[in-house]
């Protein structure tokens, strides 16, 4: 709710500077360093020549793009199909929630080869390496069961050509546990005599979190 309020704040703030500049009648008058297109000038107020270009964009208009944007999922999943069934080297895939049992082509019953895991399966047969992320879940949040994608899709490829790699890590790694529990005993005073004196499991507890047990 701050955040809210934080920003109906500024937008009143911006309100009231604009009625202030206009009653001033130096509303056209901006700062070198503020880069805006309310004036009637052709040239932004920091001197940017961008105002040529389409929709003033930053960049201009580029030809010969290998892009395409699609209007719903039909015409998406249907291209996808195609560009994995043509792939002969690399694929490359950035995802939020993957389902490896996703048909690219419907209805299943007659498009069973077109199931993403058997296409990204038959794609790696043909030698093509196939790289993914996934965004890997806080678990306690969301289900997007990242940890299966990763796993049916390594487990069950018999070439090794298919990488599932999810990220961030959202918890810290066993080393920053370790250290982190270490630096809380010496700043609660243990020396090692102290030490010495915990049972065994205890110790094993402190120095299994790195996965290393002293003998």
């Amino acid at each position: 709710m701050a955040f809210l309020f934080d920003k109906a704040k500024q937008a009143l703030q911006d309100v009231e500077q604009s009625v202030r500049q206009s009653v001033a009648g130096d509303s056209n008058i901006l700062p070198a360093n503020v880069h805006a297109h309310t004036h009637a000038t052709p040239e932004c107020s920091d001197r940017d020549k961008h105002h040529m270009h389409r929709f003033q964009s930053f960049a201009p208009q580029r030809e010969g793009n290998d892009a395409k944007w699609y209007v719903d999922g039909c015409s998406y999943m249907w291209a996808v199909s195609v560009a994995l069934e043509q792939a002969r080297e690399t694929v490359w895939i950035l995802d939020w929630w993957l389902s490896p049992e996703l048909y690219l082509r419907r209805p299943p019953a007659h498009n069973e080869q077109y199931r993403l895991d058997r296409m990204l399966f038959a794609a790696a047969e043909r030698g093509v390496k196939i790289n993914i992320i996934v965004y890997k879940e806080v678990t306690q949040a969301l289900t997007l069961s990242s940890s299966h994608t990763k796993h049916w899709l390594e487990d069950n490829d018999k070439t090794g050509n298919i990488r599932v790699f999810r990220h961030p890590d959202h918890l810290p790694d066993k080393q920053t546990l370790a250290s982190s529990f270490l630096a809380s005993i010496k700043q609660a005073g243990m020396s090692p005599a102290k030490l010495s004196q915990l049972p065994g499991d205890a110790l094993k507890g402190i120095y299994g979190v790195a996965g290393y047990v002293p003998r």
